[in-house]
């Protein structure tokens, strides 16, 4: 990522900014993929630096970002158990992962009419 352009990449703009008016929780989601694949296949630290900086700034979107279905809460939900689970890099045992992802598929479960 050179910072200069707009590569077409769901919620990046140009300079590396969140695109305005990316605010649904399925674009910022992708957006917040796609920026991870970026960090991890940055080739200099001004990379990963302003990857991370898009991260945190779509991280706070989405953290205002109000769900408007069960389905987006369970989404939501999903991306962030994985998140703290994956940055806990082994300070979190199993079974507490176990309840975090439990939660997450509870929610998807009532988005489907199960329990």
């Amino acid at each position: 990522m050179d910072g200069s352009r707009d590569n077409g990449n769901p919620g990046e703009g140009g300079a590396g900014r969140p695109v305005p008016g990316v605010t649904d929780i399925g674009g910022l989601l992708a957006a917040l993929r796609h920026q991870v694949v970026l960090s991890d296949e940055a080739d200099t630290w001004d990379e990963v630096v302003a990857s991370g900086e898009v991260q945190l700034a779509l991280l706070a979107a989405l953290a205002e970002a109000r769900p408007r279905t069960l389905a987006e809460a369970a989404s939501k939900t999903e991306f962030i158990v994985e998140a703290v689970i994956e940055a806990a890099d082994g300070s979190i045992v199993e079974a507490e992962a176990a309840v975090l992802r439990s939660l997450a598929r509870d929610l998807r479960a009532l988005d489907r009419g199960g329990a």
